[in-house]
């Protein structure tokens, strides 16, 4: 299953999000976003989700990196 959303998540001129889902609630995911100075970033990573009974994530294990990337070079 493929994600995929898109919204502004707190940042200045928004960020797209891709993620690869699995039943197992891990996920690779890739994001790109920029800061309020307008440079753009591509951050990627592996996480972990745990959910409780009522269905609420109670905890969250990721591992992510941020790579400072041009505009022209934005793919998502």
């Amino acid at each position: 299953m493929k994600c995929k959303f898109h919204g502004p998540f707190g940042f200045s001129g928004g960020q797209l999000i891709s993620k690869d889902c699995n039943v197992f609630d891990a996920h690779r995911f890739e994001y790109e976003y920029r800061n309020k100075e307008g440079q753009w970033f591509r951050a990627y990573g592996n996480e972990n989700w745990e959910f409780d009974e009522n269905g609420l994530m109670k905890k969250r294990y990721a591992s992510i990196n941020d790579l400072e990337i041009k505009e022209a070079d934005r793919y998502l």
